[in-house]
């Protein structure tokens, strides 16, 4: 499990390591080979390389989902073709609110109702194969969004002398 905290300060990192025990810390594994290391979870120390790592990933839980703020950028995750899970604040994204309707994302509104999606994921390849899909497709049918833009601006004359 890859874990990539919002906050990265030393308090909340120990934190963490404390509910993982077989953690470690991505700075850490710089020092260390890749092979004699054999840990279960890493925790992600530093900022910038979140986007990357989707692309290791089965599925991917967004966080945010559950504070007045609402989710992370569920895109990041859906350009690799992954699943995306989060909590029930989405609303006003349109975004995760479209790649639910099309399949490629769920919210979830406890611990219980994420396993079982996970646990459905896992066992059932048809359907993990279709929501990956799904996610995949999502991103592929809105390219060309700057260009649309950037017409759009062109033809109504936005950027004028």
């Amino acid at each position: 499990m890859i874990l990539a905290p919002h906050e990265i300060h030393e308090q909340h990192l120990r934190q963490i390591q404390n509910q993982f025990p077989d953690s470690l810390l991505y700075s850490e594994l710089k020092e260390n080979s890749v092979s004699s290391v054999n840990k279960q979870v890493l925790i992600i120390d530093n900022v910038g390389m979140l986007s990357r790592l989707y692309y290791y990933a089965t599925f991917a839980y967004i966080g945010g989902g559950f504070t007045k703020d609402g989710i992370h950028n569920c895109l990041e995750a859906a350009v690799y073709g992954k699943p995306v899970v989060f909590g029930t604040n989405y609303a006003k994204y349109r975004e995760a609110k479209d790649l639910i309707e099309v399949g490629g994302a769920f919210s979830v509104a406890s611990a219980e109702e994420f396993e079982r999606v996970i646990q459905n994921l896992i066992i059932n390849d048809k359907e993990y194969e279709e929501v990956c899909n799904n996610s995949r497709l999502f991103i592929t049918n809105r390219r060309g969004a700057t260009q649309k833009i950037m017409d759009y601006i062109q033809e109504n004359l936005l950027l004028t002398n």
